[in-house]
C-alpha cells in the first residue's frame, strides 16, 4: 500500500502518489474492510508504523513517533487524509503527548498533482 523509503522526501512523495491513487473513484484501497498500513522512515532513520483506513469520510492512520516532541519524549500522531473538491489530497497532522485524549496541530499539507509541460 504505502512504502517505505530511506528519506523523508521518498517517503512522502510514495506516500502520497499511493495516497492520491487510493481516494475514492481511484482504486479500492479505501473501502477495503482491511486497515490501512503505512511505514514512515524519516531522515535519522526514525521508523513509525502507521494503521488506520477509511471512515467513510476520511483516510486515518495513526502511529506512536518515539522521540518525536523531544529525546525520550514520543507522541501518538494521527494524519488525515481528505480529497479536496478540485482533486488535490490535504493531509493533516495532530499530535497527542496524552495516547488521544486530546489533540494539537502539527502540520496541513496540501498537494496537488504537477502540471505536465
Amino acid at each position: 500500500m504505502f512504502a517505505a523509503m530511506a528519506g523523508e522526501a521518498g517517503c512522502c512523495s510514495q506516500q502520497i502518489a499511493a495516497m492520491a491513487a487510493a481516494l475514492p473513484g481511484r482504486t479500492d484501497l479505501l473501502s477495503r474492510a482491511d486497515p490501512a498500513h503505512a511505514a514512515w522512515i524519516d531522515s535519522s532513520g526514525a521508523r513509525v508504523d502507521f494503521k488506520g483506513g477509511w471512515n467513510g469520510t476520511v483516510m486515518v492512520l495513526e502511529g506512536y513517533w518515539q522521540d518525536l516532541l523531544a529525546p525520550g519524549k514520543g507522541a501518538l500522531v494521527r494524519m488525515t487524509y481528505s480529497q479536496g473538491p478540485d482533486g488535490s489530497v490535504r493531509q493533516l497532522g495532530e499530535a497527542s503527548e496524552n495516547n488521544g485524549k486530546s489533540w494539537q496541530p502539527s502540520f496541513d499539507f496540501t498537494y496537488r498533482r504537477a502540471k505536465r509541460s
